[in-house]
């Protein structure tokens, strides 16, 4: 599975992603797909994207399925 994360730096988007997916720093990799830019007084800044590509063992596929379940 593939997520999207964004920030003001590359390790706000890092720390988006950790909070997202209850995971430790170093226990995902993680792509850069767009560096931060802060523009010319503001106008025209870019936040930072990184991408991450996460495979899903079957504990984890029935972890979301036993919580949507529990959702309903």
């Amino acid at each position: 599975m593939e997520y999207r994360f964004s920030g003001k730096t590359i390790e706000e988007a890092v720390d988006n992603a950790c909070r997202e997916l209850n995971a430790e720093k170093g226990s995902f990799s993680y792509e850069v797909e767009d560096y931060p830019n802060k523009g010319f007084l503001g106008i025209g800044s870019k936040p930072a994207v990184i991408t991450i590509k996460k495979e899903e063992s079957l504990s984890d596929v029935l972890v979301s399925y036993v919580k949507k379940l529990f959702e309903l």
